[in-house]
């Protein structure tokens, strides 16, 4: 890989964390603007999962907390692990 591959990747990757952190805010913003509606947020139950094994685990904000990072979280009866493994949701 040349340095310019690599710089243009990186600064990819950048963009796109900065673009799910704003839009993050954004979602804040709007629940806030449609309070009357009951529309809020519950930030403590919000979690942020990492997939890949060169995933930098990048923190995220809502409302100025940090999300919680899971390695699984069970939705819907399914455990899905960050690995997509199988093992611990047959039972």
């Amino acid at each position: 890989m040349t340095l310019r591959l690599i710089m243009k990747l990186y600064l990819r990757m950048i963009l796109l964390i900065y673009s799910l952190q704003s839009d993050l805010c954004n979602l804040v913003s709007w629940s806030k603007e449609w309070a009357e509606w009951q529309m809020r947020y519950n930030v403590e139950k919000r979690k942020v999962m990492h997939f890949g094994y060169n995933n930098r685990k990048t923190d995220y904000f809502m409302d100025g907390v940090n999300l919680e990072h899971v390695t699984e979280e069970k939705d819907l009866g399914v455990i899905i692990s960050d690995d997509l493994k199988w093992e611990n949701s047959v039972g």
